[in-house]
């Protein structure tokens, strides 16, 4: 599961916008006195679906900067707090790609250093389509320079950025948010920073505190690891994405009893029908963008009519699915479908 502040911060970063914020929130099965409780846990696919919402609704190429700079230290709880006792900066980052899991991220982390630079690396493509991708590969490296200004202050500047996307228009300067030279179409998105920083002693190191909130992300860590099961079910639609079980079947998968699985999920306000309902319309999408037919989608994902299909499509994404494959498949030959 994800957490609530992930939706929290991105809200407070786009406010001056001016979007439906109830009616986004509503469309991901939430409200905002959910928001209220920052130890809501969240699905994955919520986190990813209102972010969605944001890219489609904004129209701002700028978006995953923006949100990136409405994260603290403080908005990551005993992950931040670990950080702030850690030592030394190798120690901080040790930790950060340790538990990664705990941060909004959805790629790993990891860091090397080598004659050139320290260089905080985000891997893997946890996300299929581009726009996605590029809103959150921006948002995580916009957040990491925000937490590092407020920890370090001016003197503290990455001195390059890799981002694995192709960047958007003009009107982006990427270089002049980060303060460094920025490339584009890298295998990872990168942050290098100078060698005289691994060794700094952090400004707020505490031996004792740190060693406690060690204690804590580890703990946090595996609770998230064992009782995800949304995660859990999604793997398994994943592996065989075009069988769709029933919740039955999917029960006796994941090695328990059905009723444990309903009552599981209705305590995240999830059902089994929601996940696999989600897990359709995401493989539409990837068909759609590849410029596959509406019929032919509907027919591989087990619908018995097509306009089932379609409806289920709209009600999740706001928009027919020949409407989302013409914006987002706009150069394939197609043929004209009613």
């Amino acid at each position: 599961m994800d957490s609530v502040k992930a939706i929290r911060n991105a809200i407070d970063a786009v406010a001056p916008l001016g979007l439906n914020i109830d009616l986004m929130l509503r469309n991901v099965g939430l409200t905002a006195q959910d928001l209220e409780n920052e130890t809501t846990p969240i699905s994955r696919w919520q986190h990813v679906d209102f972010y969605r919402q944001l890219a489609e609704k904004s129209h701002d190429p700028g978006i995953g900067l923006k949100l990136g700079q409405g994260f603290r230290i403080e908005s990551y709880g005993v992950l931040g707090y670990a950080i702030l006792a850690a030592p030394d900066f190798r120690a901080a980052l040790n930790v950060v790609c340790k538990y990664a899991n705990l941060t909004f991220t959805l790629f790993d982390f990891d860091f090397l250093s080598d004659d050139q630079a320290i260089k905080l690396r985000l891997h893997g493509q946890p996300l299929n389509e581009q726009r996605l991708h590029q809103i959150f590969s921006d948002r995580d490296l916009a957040a990491i320079k925000q937490v590092a200004d407020g920890l370090f202050g001016p003197d503290f500047a990455p001195i390059a950025v890799k981002l694995n996307h192709r960047g958007s228009e003009d009107t982006v300067d990427y270089q002049a948010h980060f303060g460094c030279p920025v490339s584009f179409d890298h295998h990872c998105n990168e942050m290098w920073f100078s060698l005289a920083w691994l060794d700094r002693p952090m400004p707020d190191r505490d031996q004792v505190a740190f060693a406690d909130c060690l204690a804590r992300c580890q703990a946090q860590s595996l609770t998230l690891a064992n009782n995800d099961l949304a995660a859990r079910i999604d793997a398994h639609l994943k592996r065989q994405p075009f069988q769709m079980p029933t919740a039955s079947q999917m029960a006796s998968m994941l090695g328990i009893a059905e009723r444990t699985m309903r009552r599981r999920l209705a305590q995240h306000k999830l059902s089994y029908r929601q996940l696999l309902n989600r897990h359709r319309v995401e493989q539409a999408r990837e068909m759609l963008r590849q410029g596959e037919r509406v019929d032919d989608i509907a027919d591989r994902l087990g619908y018995s009519e097509t306009a089932n299909f379609s409806n289920a499509f709209k009600r999740y994404s706001g928009e027919s699915p020949t409407h989302y494959r013409q914006r987002h498949s706009p150069t394939r030959l197609r043929r004209t479908e009613p």
